[in-house]
């Protein structure tokens, strides 16, 4: 194989898409307060903002009936819920849903979610997702100011060339370029 073609091949090679984390970083989210039921927005739960990019850190807060803001913050994996109220020790009301949910703008790749740190009664049945919402439910749930909860996500592998790869591939075929100039 001359250099023309080992060039053109590693190139070629190096440029295939390899398996690159997905995560919360650089999405775009529309946040909503919800109830009775997950279809229904509730107009005294106001997001600010109601549309953001993740970049790590407090992605939205929502003031609740001007007595609960819940902060959302984001690492690249992780949400980190944290509720600050003037009431003592409400309850959310028990109904089929009372909570958020967060829409992305594309699919954003969730496989699966663990509640890792939290509040009595929050768990693993309290997060749904589908390929471009999450859902969080807490109806039926005490709360005092400073509860906090913290779930992890699991996101697939999304097939995507490497920066790397694709310089090599475009300085391989500038070479070709000039190797066949000189020819």
């Amino acid at each position: 194989m001359d250099l023309k073609h080992s060039a053109a091949f590693l190139a070629a090679l190096l440029a295939l898409p390899v398996a690159a984390h997905a995560g919360f970083l650089g999405q775009t989210y529309d946040a909503s307060y919800r109830f009775p039921d997950a279809g229904t927005v509730y107009g005294s739960g106001t997001p600010s903002p109601a549309s953001f990019t993740v970049t790590g850190g407090l992605g939205t807060t929502i003031d609740v009936e001007g007595v609960t803001d819940i902060a959302f913050s984001f690492t690249d994996t992780v949400i980190s819920i944290a509720f600050s109220t003037v009431l003592n020790g409400p309850t959310w009301n028990n109904v089929s849903f009372n909570g958020v949910r967060l829409k992305a703008t594309a699919p954003h790749g969730i496989t699966g979610a663990s509640v890792s740190a939290g509040w009595t009664g929050f768990d693993n049945s309290r997060v749904s997702f589908t390929a471009d919402e999450i859902f969080f439910n807490w109806s039926g749930l005490s709360y005092v100011d400073g509860t906090a909860v913290r779930v992890t996500f699991d996101f697939a592998k999304v097939p995507v060339p490497e920066p790397a790869g694709l310089a090599l591939l475009a300085f391989a075929a500038a070479a070709a370029g000039l190797r066949r100039r000189r020819a």
